[in-house]
């Protein structure tokens, strides 16, 4: 498993742990709002695991893409899935793949 794999899909089990904790602690938000930060971490959480299980470049997009999510719906707490995710989306859009790697001579 690559860096940029175990990157995305811890990134994304912390997406889901702040879902749940938004549902835990949720004080003086409406139900609209609290329920469509949770639904946008859900979604993050599920980009980022994705992507990491996917890996590559295709990948690496659903993770730089769960990682805004899980910014715009946690906000404060979203920065560590953020980060995480961020960094795993931008290395596995930069790794060549196997093909690239190795040229025939």
């Amino acid at each position: 498993m690559k860096n940029s794999s175990q990157f995305g899909i811890v990134g994304g089990i912390i997406a889901f742990l702040v879902a749940v904790l938004s549902l835990t602690t949720s004080t003086g938000l409406t139900t609209s709002v609290l329920e469509a930060s949770v639904i946008l971490c859900i979604f993050a959480g599920i980009l980022g695991i994705g992507g990491g299980a996917v890996g590559g470049k295709g990948g690496g997009v659903l993770m730089v893409l769960g990682a805004i999510f899980a910014l715009i719906g946690a906000s404060l707490f979203g920065l560590i899935p953020f980060a995480l995710m961020l960094v795993g989306g931008i290395l596995a859009l930069r790794e060549k793949s196997q093909t690239e790697a190795v040229k025939p001579p």
